[in-house]
Formats: structure tokens, sequence, C-alpha cells
């Protein structure tokens, strides 16, 4: 039989293992707001909860909405 080799994908996929990864990309609603770039769309699914943080922190976020890019975080 042959051994499958687990592989991590996406932003912080080199963090170690993946309880590392899951802490390096937790992030504040202000902090994911800051991520949101003009143009970008924003898709919830049908019947989740509304991300009321996230809504707030772009309703204040001064730099949400900005075309410059985010710095990376890894």
């Amino acid at each position: 039989m042959t051994e499958l080799t687990p592989i991590r994908r996406g932003r912080c996929a080199g963090a170690g293992n993946w309880q590392t990864q899951y802490q390096a990309l937790q992030m504040t609603a202000r902090e994911a707001a800051e991520l949101i770039r003009d143009g970008d769309t924003a898709a919830f699914a049908a019947m989740s909860n509304w991300p009321w943080e996230l809504d707030g922190a772009l309703a204040i976020s001064p730099s949400a909405g900005t075309s410059s890019p985010p710095e990376p975080g890894c």
C-alpha cells in the first residue's frame, strides 16, 4: 500500500505543524478589514451568521478599502 504524505497549502503553510499555521492565520476583525482592497468582493454562505465584527471594522477602519496591498504575514 502506498503511504501518503500530507501536504499543507496556503498562507503560512511552512509555519510548522497545523496548530502553528492555524495560530499564525488567526486575526482580529480590524486586521481582516485591512486586507480588503477596493474592488474586492466579500461573499458569505447562505444561512451563516453575519460577520458583525468585520462589518463594524470596515466601517471605522481608515485603511480598509485602499488599493495598496498588505505586507505578507508569514
